[in-house]
């Protein structure tokens, strides 16, 4: 992969526009036409994270909604990231309670984001971590190479941030993925 100043080139020399359609109101940015333009030429990897919230289910919407976005030329992987159980708290559950714990959680997130991907068709990673969850998603989109990474402007964390979630927040700035927020 090779930077550019607009972003960093794909796998097919193309070069990907990091884009932030917060705040402009309107679906189709000069910027998004360009990132649009090239969903036609080249096969992406996507990391689409979710949490369940009305975000990520808005991110679905708009995902639906874009012909571009949306289609077997693309590889999604959907990553949904757990906090981490504090240390003592494990220690007295215990491993297996846990596990059950987590997997219930992850299984609640993610059982509509399988439908909504097995209703178009779309084969589909799903991966499902532990830990603070913006340098989660971070070291996900670096490690597996993504070229897009995918995720609602707010989740289900308190309203510190009016704007832009803190996890939104921390994924751009420890991502040099580019990424698309949906409000």
């Amino acid at each position: 992969m090779v930077r550019s100043r607009f972003g960093r080139r794909s796998a097919c020399g193309q070069t990907l526009l990091q884009i932030n359609p917060l705040g402009a109101g309107q679906p189709h940015t000069p910027a998004l036409a360009a990132v649009a333009w090239h969903l036609g030429k080249c096969r992406m990897k996507i990391l689409v994270a979710v949490d369940g919230s009305s975000f990520s289910k808005r991110m679905l919407a708009y995902l639906a909604a874009h012909d571009d976005w949306l289609g077997s030329h693309h590889q999604y992987t959907v990553l949904h990231v757990l906090l981490p159980m504090p240390p003592r708290a494990a220690a007295v559950l215990g491993k297996v309670t846990v596990k059950d714990y987590q997997d219930g959680l992850s299984e609640k997130v993610l059982r509509p984001i399988r439908v909504f991907f097995a209703r178009h068709e779309l084969s589909t990673q799903y991966l499902v971590q532990a830990g603070p969850a913006g340098e989660t998603i971070a070291a996900a989109a670096e490690k597996g190479r993504f070229d897009l990474v995918m995720l609602g402007s707010h989740g289900h964390g308190s309203l510190t941030n009016l704007v832009m979630g803190s996890v939104a927040t921390k994924v751009l700035a420890a991502c040099s993925t580019p990424a698309l927020l949906i409000r």
